[in-house]
């Protein structure tokens, strides 16, 4: 098994420290620097090609971290995973519309952490789960909502609507007007598409990918 090569960027080397600690144990993960700094991290993105960069911070609006994302995803196949305790939704939104793959509030779990990486490394947005309602009812979708870039059908959509929003398959059926082992059968290939495991999953990926808002109605 290929492991996921990772950088822990942060200006705390104790910080850094105690990350490289924690995920040490994860046998997928193959950490392959430390740096301080922007210029530090983008000479580390083009030496020792990473799959992910974990950017440890406490001031969400420090430039260098949308720089980072933007620089990395128009020139290199990096992603960008923000660990922090700034969890102001008009922050985290911006850091999306950056780049950002994954995003992470410092009171969560080791597990929740690794999960961010991993799915950040697949190429795949990762919103801490705590963020999720916070984000949904900030306002509308980021850009990334524009159709076509997301490989749901309009009905998949519509049965993804349901589901993000708690509705039972039958439920759903009798809103769209279809058997529930259509929406059960539509349910599993979101869940195909998606790759994701569980509810909890396809609504944070739905709400931190712009897909959909979590306050959106069922379709009539």
């Amino acid at each position: 098994m290929q492991k996921i090569r990772l950088v822990l960027f942060s200006k705390y080397q104790i910080v850094r420290s105690a990350l490289r600690h924690m995920l040490a144990a994860a046998s997928d993960l193959d950490i392959v620097a430390e740096v301080e700094s922007l210029e530090q991290a983008e000479q580390a993105v083009h030496k020792v090609h990473p799959d992910v960069v974990l950017v440890e911070t406490i001031e969400t609006t420090n430039a260098s971290i949308p720089k980072l994302a933007e620089r990395t995803a128009r020139n290199e196949k990096v992603s960008v995973v923000v660990l922090t305790n700034e969890g102001n939704p008009r922050l985290v939104r911006a850091m999306l519309r950056a780049g950002v793959a994954g995003y992470v509030l410092k009171q969560s779990s080791e597990a929740e952490l690794l999960l961010a990486v991993r799915s950040a490394a697949r190429g795949r947005k990762f919103l801490d789960a705590s963020l999720i309602n916070q984000i949904a009812f900030e306002g509308a979708p980021s850009d990334d909502a524009a159709p076509g870039k997301h490989p749901l059908s309009n009905r998949e959509r519509q049965v993804l609507k349901g589901l993000v929003q708690g509705y039972t398959s039958p439920e759903i059926a009798r809103e769209l007007h279809l058997s529930s082992k259509t929406v059960q059968t539509y349910r599993s290939r979101i869940y195909e598409k998606l790759e994701v495991r569980s509810r909890s999953d396809l609504v944070r990926y739905a709400i931190s990918s712009g897909l959909l808002s979590v306050n959106e109605a069922l379709p009539e």
